[in-house]
């Protein structure tokens, strides 16, 4: 029966992984592929080629997405999201949703913004107890002036869910800089510490080398 027992979760570690990774996968193109409901009936590929070949709606989404890119990036292109952007932020409901994710987007894929750039280690929820966080930013608005600007704001995400979290302003010197990436520090969070990033290489001097006290 140990054997047995080690037998099957052996080939539980090998198999719940692979089936996962379909299942997303599946999952992925299966919702790239209503894309393709946006060209006329007589071009759909299944009608054409008679054939449903899985996946065309991703080689669709990229097309489109490179497409838009190249019209947004000349002046006539600029010129007609403005006008988008002042029709949609007019209509009331739209605008909040809209504005909001409109602001997200562009602070998480501008390549000039340092959202989630950071990996930090907090004290969180409370002290003695700590956590990683990701630098997002610097407290706006009307925040520094109560502040001041030794803050800094940080996303604490929830494991194993990092989509969910919360969002604090802490001080720079109560954040540790850790020596690895977001994609480690994400598959930290992500798998509750099972998977842990690789040690720094020795030698290498730490960004912060002291506890905040």
């Amino acid at each position: 029966m140990s054997a047995l027992r080690k037998w099957f979760f052996a080939g539980l570690l090998v198999v719940l992984p692979l089936a996962i990774t379909v299942w997303v996968l599946q999952w992925i193109l299966g919702t790239l592929d209503q894309t393709l409901l946006i060209l006329p009936a007589n071009w759909q590929p299944d009608l054409l080629i008679g054939v449903h070949i899985p996946g065309l709606g991703v080689l669709l989404a990229l097309v489109i997405l490179l497409v838009v890119g190249a019209v947004a990036s000349n002046f006539i292109g600029r010129r007609l999201l403005s006008w988008g952007d002042g029709v949609l932020h007019r209509i009331p409901v739209v605008r909040s949703i809209y504005s909001g994710v409109k602001q997200v987007s562009d602070t998480l894929f501008s390549e000039n913004g340092n959202a989630f750039r950071t990996a930090v280690l907090i004290e969180w929820p409370r002290a003695g107890v700590w956590t990683i966080g990701f630098v997002t930013g610097s407290p706006g608005g009307d925040v520094p002036n109560h502040l001041g600007d030794d803050y800094q704001s940080v996303y604490v995400p929830t494991t194993p869910n990092p989509t969910g979290g919360y969002f604090v302003m802490l001080r720079k010197s109560d954040c540790i800089e850790l020596r690895m990436t977001v994609d480690e520090a994400l598959r930290y969070v992500i798998s509750m510490g099972v998977v842990a990033p690789p040690p720094p290489a020795a030698g290498a001097e730490p960004t912060t080398p002291t506890l905040p006290q």
